[in-house]
């Protein structure tokens, strides 16, 4: 069995990571069987709704590269075909549900810049996603939604969640897909990505409560001779 690395808020907040690379290697045109090793973050209801909206859509745009067919989402790589079937055992008939045997498969499209298709996993109690190489069909677990920087050497996920699972912020070396970076928050601040300012900077949406009340602010994720720095913005 493949296995993600699961990131928690006791890594040291800023650090470097080294380590594990978070890179699940997938056989191209078997079934993908994700597993409890993709935790779900937190709990949302029929978070999934919209996006199942606009799936008819991204599939129309893929010019065939991305298939649905009922509970089966199929996407053509150039070293074959990756498979992603649904398991629907969701609470049917009185059975007990867990997040192995409740699952769905979303398409949110094919980045052709950055060749990887970029899939929605939802889950009984959360979400993940799922990024598919386009050559290799080689499958990546990612915390959040991927966004590159200008050259596309780097690529950054922002999670905002104020429940179970990772929030907060991971850099990625788009080479090999491989995490160098997270902030993980212990206080009640959550990110939320805005854009990228150039290659060395990260402009981030802020939600705090002070006093009960929720106060929206920006931030900004910088890279300097000392490595990256999560500071307020002006």
């Amino acid at each position: 069995m493949s296995r993600w690395r699961t990131w928690s808020d006791t890594e040291t907040p800023g650090q470097p990571l080294a380590g594990a690379p978070g890179v699940a290697l997938i056989a191209c045109g078997l079934v993908l069987a994700l597993s409890a090793a993709l935790k779900p973050p937190r709990q949302d209801g029929n978070f999934l709704a919209p996006y199942e909206r606009a799936e008819p859509a991204a599939l129309a745009g893929s010019d065939e590269l991305a298939v649905r067919a009922a509970g089966t989402l199929s996407l053509k790589t150039v070293a074959g075909p990756v498979v992603l079937a649904n398991r629907d055992a969701c609470g049917q008939n009185g059975g007990v549900v867990s997040d192995a045997t409740c699952m769905s498969f979303v398409y949110r499209g094919h980045d052709a810049a950055h060749h990887g298709f970029l899939v929605l996993v939802g889950f009984f109690r959360g979400d993940e996603y799922a990024w598919v190489d386009d050559r290799s069909g080689h499958v990546t677990a990612l915390q959040g939604e991927p966004h590159f920087s200008p050259s596309g050497r780097t690529l950054v996920l922002v999670r905002a969640s104020s429940s179970d699972g990772f929030n907060g912020i991971q850099l990625w070396s788009a080479e090999g897909l491989t995490p160098v970076w997270q902030y993980a928050p212990r206080s009640d601040v959550l990110y939320r990505f805005d854009r990228w300012n150039g290659e060395d900077r990260i402009v981030l949406r802020t939600t705090s409560m002070v006093r009960g009340k929720a106060i929206e602010g920006r931030a900004r994720l910088t890279k300097t001779p000392a490595g990256w720095k999560l500071r307020p913005a002006p």
